[in-house]
């Protein structure tokens, strides 16, 4: 059974969707394995049989199916004021919302929106958060690692955010920002 989800990673929308999504896909894998388990029982009269195998091999998938719920319960989508805000004073092209950042060292945070410029990388965490520089070092060293040269600044006021962006920020986006959205979109759940 194959779950389409209206809305992509990027978009605005994506961690409130994905909540739904993942959910539902865990427990019809689940329950998937339990019947198949149920139905090897009732076949052979006896748990030790091959269909047991194919049951516990369908737990596999439910697991990490439901390690991605748990992450994705963990936040939500960012405010819908900020999205319209972007959609405003910004191409969309060049945006990228809702990513959950796992860092390398340790630990998961929210960013709400991106906005790639050839050469930098402005990322907007209101409220600041406990670990900006490990969030700004992580970015720049994947970035690095992919033979991208973006700078990253960080913001926390969505004020200054968008008062901060380059005048042509309602230029289409080029192929190496494309490339850089790509990635945002690679290294974020």
């Amino acid at each position: 059974m194959a779950l389409k989800n209206k809305i992509k990673k990027g978009e605005y929308g994506y961690i409130d969707s994905m909540k739904k999504t993942t959910l539902v896909k865990t427990l019809v894998l689940f329950l998937a394995s339990a019947c198949v388990f149920f139905s090897g029982y009732m076949a052979f009269g006896k748990k030790e049989n091959i269909v047991t195998v194919f049951a516990v091999l369908l737990v596999l998938p439910a697991s990490r199916s439901l390690v991605n719920a748990i992450m994705f319960m963990r936040f939500s989508s960012g405010d819908r004021s900020l999205y319209e805000k972007a959609r405003e004073k910004a191409d969309l092209s060049r945006c990228f919302f809702d990513s959950i950042l796992t860092l390398e060292r340790g630990g998961s945070y929210r960013v709400p929106m991106y906005y790639c410029n050839p050469g930098e990388i402005f990322v907007i965490l209101p409220g600041g958060s406990k670990d900006r520089e490990g969030i700004k070092s992580h970015l720049e060293s994947m970035l690095k690692k992919n033979g991208h040269k973006n700078s990253v600044r960080i913001v926390d006021n969505t004020e200054r955010f968008f008062s901060t962006l380059p005048k042509n920020a309602k230029a289409e986006a080029d192929d190496e920002t494309k490339e850089v959205l790509e990635l945002i979109g690679a290294i974020s759940l």
